[in-house]
């Protein structure tokens, strides 16, 4: 099971290729076999955001993802091959 911590509570990360997936635990439920497109960084980025702070208006959170994403992907940030979880903090 992979999880990872946004702003102190842990989310399990959910791999799934259906829809419908009930859960008692937060967690982030992605499409399986994600893509490595610049739009796939930005979906992520998202729900990313909506894990930190839920409050936020869905415009912002839109608007915040797609503007991030933007900026990493001209730095070159790519996706790596697996998810892997946040225990390589720095």
């Amino acid at each position: 099971m992979k999880t990872f911590s946004f702003c102190g509570k842990r989310f399990e990360i959910i791999l799934e290729r259906l829809d419908g997936v009930v859960t008692d635990k937060p967690c982030l439920i992605l499409p399986d076999g994600l893509a490595g497109d610049r739009k796939t960084l930005e979906a992520l980025i998202h729900e990313a955001l909506h894990a930190c702070v839920y409050e936020l208006e869905e415009k912002v959170v839109e608007r915040t993802a797609h503007d991030v994403a933007r900026f990493l992907w001209a730095l070159n940030y790519r996706r790596r091959k697996d998810l892997g979880d946040d225990s390589e903090r720095a």
